[in-house]
């Protein structure tokens, strides 16, 4: 007898090329093969839903209590979000403290970047400069949490840096750590040539359609060319939405290029959940995507099965095939409008939502919505 039988749902899961009708079954924390349909001990119909793995939000801010900019981790799962990486929330000093009180209490699964400051993304003053970096602390911290580090996070962004420079000595820590970068792209103090050209094949090129400063675009609104050649090296491109990251005229421009990011995230922290109009969740943001032309089949990829390799986790999350961790996100395409808006103030028009229903993390309901059929 399986613990759970999912029936009847549109699966998505480009892990395996599945898009259509099946069954999916569990068996204590694991997805296994339904086959043909026996008994379980709870029956979930998703008729007319969408049946995705569990959702990964890549970029966020999660440092519960630690930092005051972060959201709790867990608040995700009423959003279809069953795993999730932190972006620089804290830094050397306070890495210990966020593994222990946050990382290896939260339902969601978590890794996290360490940020190139002392302190985390968001403490000010956030200094890069020599007497405030302390490489040597860095590398402790990777030597004993690196099993839960995916690299180092690095700001790139003026009031913060003023040159390239102290990128560039963050970028030979990284290498010489065997780890990779995460880059803050926003409002830069430079060219973004010089950006793309320091990045190699697993860094993270974050906050890729912002609108703010030198962005992704030429003259001409073209996708520059040392972006297409980073690409092809292997540096990955996150949308890492967030409230100031954004824009919808450079998206448009990258879309109509063909130029899709590899990662869909929200840059989530606790002042964008469920209240700020650029992002609310990520179903919120791959919403907006949708409708900017984005095929669904691409977003979940996005937020599934690509993010779940980068972090090290391909075929246990990010998948629904037999094996892998029970992570699973019910949601419905509803008909309905919301406007959201991006950085510069722009506003689209939305007219279709994916409205979550159900979330499932290790072979447990951890999120239904009241009004949603069980069989």
């Amino acid at each position: 007898m399986f613990d759970m039988l999912i029936r009847n749902g549109h699966v998505v899961d480009t892990s395996q090329n599945i898009d259509g009708v099946m069954d999916i079954a569990v068996l204590g924390d694991k997805i296994v093969a339904a086959g043909d349909a026996r008994q379980a001990a709870r029956t979930v119909d998703a008729s007319g839903c969408y049946v995705f793995p569990g959702l990964i939000d890549f970029h966020t801010h999660t440092f519960y209590r630690g930092n005051e900019e972060c959201t709790n981790p867990d608040f995700m799962l009423a959003t279809g979000v069953t795993a999730i990486v932190d972006a620089g929330s804290a830094g050397w000093t306070n890495f210990r403290a966020f593994h222990n009180d946050v990382i290896r209490h939260s339902t969601v699964k978590m890794k996290a970047f360490l940020s190139y400051t002392d302190f985390g993304v968001g403490f000010i003053p956030e200094s890069y400069e020599d007497a405030d970096v302390h490489e040597d602390k860095i590398r402790s911290v990777f030597q004993k949490y690196g099993r839960d580090l995916l690299g180092i996070k690095f700001r790139i962004m003026k009031g913060v840096v003023d040159s390239i420079g102290p990128l560039e000595k963050a970028v030979a820590l990284a290498r010489d750590l065997r780890t990779r970068i995460c880059v803050h792209t926003t409002n830069p103090p430079c060219e973004v040539d010089e950006i793309a050209d320091l990045l190699s094949a697993g860094d993270i090129y974050c906050h890729v359609y912002h609108g703010t400063g030198n962005t992704i675009l030429d003259d001409s609104g073209k996708v520059r060319q040392a972006i297409r050649r980073a690409r092809e090296r292997g540096v990955i491109f996150d949308v890492a939405n967030g409230q100031n990251n954004f824009s919808f005229a450079v998206t448009k421009a990258a879309f109509e290029d063909d130029f899709y990011p590899d990662i869909v995230s929200t840059d989530m922290n606790r002042e964008k959940l469920y209240y700020n109009q650029c992002v609310r969740s990520l179903p919120h943001a791959m919403s907006k995507l949708l409708k900017q032309g984005m095929t669904l089949p691409r977003i979940i990829k996005a937020t599934t099965e690509f993010p779940a390799a980068v972090m090290g986790m391909a075929g246990k999350i990010g998948t629904l095939a037999p094996g892998a961790c029970a992570d699973v996100a019910i949601f419905r395409m509803i008909d309905c409008e919301s406007t959201h808006s991006d950085a510069r103030g722009e506003f689209l028009k939305v007219d279709r939502m994916l409205h979550p229903e159900m979330t499932i993390s290790d072979g447990e309901i951890v999120f239904c919505r009241e009004n949603f059929n069980l069989f």
